[in-house]
Parts: C-alpha cells; structure tokens; sequence
C-alpha cells in the first residue's frame, strides 16, 4: 500500500492557528480524506503527524505501508 500524507496549518504559531491532515492514495479512492485537528493541536507539525499516524491505523492489516510526505 502507497499513501501520500500531508499537514497543513494557517497562522501556524498563532492563537488563532487552525491544521489539517490530508491521507490520498489516488485518483476518486474513497479512501482518501482529510481530518481537522482540533484547536489544542493546531500546528503544521501536528498536522503532518496526524496524518501519518492515521494512514498506519488505517492500513494496519497491510503487510507493507509506503507513506510519502514531506
């Protein structure tokens, strides 16, 4: 399994900041989505992690996971 991760946050450092993770395997996969993170964790770091760890839970009956990010 191949998936491509990514977090993102505006006003990252702020307390106004507001993070996302974004989980895509491919073209129209019903697979891929994205979370918003609650305000307690609203960095890009966060962000990032969030979707990792979520993309692990997610396929973790695969024998092999290739997570791509940045």
């Amino acid at each position: 399994v191949t998936v491509y991760t990514d977090g993102s946050c505006t006003k990252n450092g702020s307390a106004i900041a507001k993070a996302g993770s974004g989980i895509w395997y491919g073209p129209n996969n019903p697979r891929n989505t994205s979370i918003r993170l609650p305000d307690n964790l609203a960095s890009n770091n966060a962000g990032e992690l969030v979707a990792i760890l979520q993309a692990i839970q997610d396929n973790s009956d695969a024998r092999e996971i290739r997570i791509v990010s940045d």
